[in-house]
């Protein structure tokens, strides 16, 4: 068994949420390392991110974004640093910052309409996502 290799991918994000399709990125770097069978860890390094496998296909976006405002609870949230910041906090847990994607012939094994979702929470910021393979 070889060393695993790590590398990140920085994104600007635009909105306050956002979803970016990182697919083509991490295939392009499995590409690169030449790794034809294994397994790649995609990990978001924050809080108010997550990362996903989704359906990037034309309306999904806009219903995954709107599905995650609605499933933010009327409550009064208590975050000591900003109230209004909780639900991204909590959202990006329970969505999770990562996933575990196998290899397979040099790319990620995904479906026919899957694709790695970065799922902005709390932009526009610059984030960081580590890749390992």
């Amino acid at each position: 068994m070889g060393l695993m290799r790590e590398f990140t991918i920085t994104l600007k994000t635009e909105e306050k949420r956002q979803i970016i399709d990182i697919t083509d990125m991490v295939n392009a770097r499995i590409q690169k390392e030449d790794v034809e069978t294994g397994a790649c860890l995609i990990f978001s390094h924050h809080t108010t991110t997550a990362i996903t496998i989704g359906e990037m296909e034309e309306g999904a976006v806009q219903d995954f974004l709107e599905f995650i405002e609605k499933v933010i609870p009327a409550m009064e949230f208590r975050h000591a640093h900003k109230p209004n910041h909780a639900p991204d906090h909590l959202i990006g847990a329970l969505m999770g910052p990562s996933v575990t994607i196998p290899i397979t012939d040099g790319k990620l094994t995904l479906g026919t309409w899957q694709r790695v979702m970065f799922i902005e929470l709390d932009g526009p910021r610059e984030r960081i996502v580590s890749v390992a393979l």
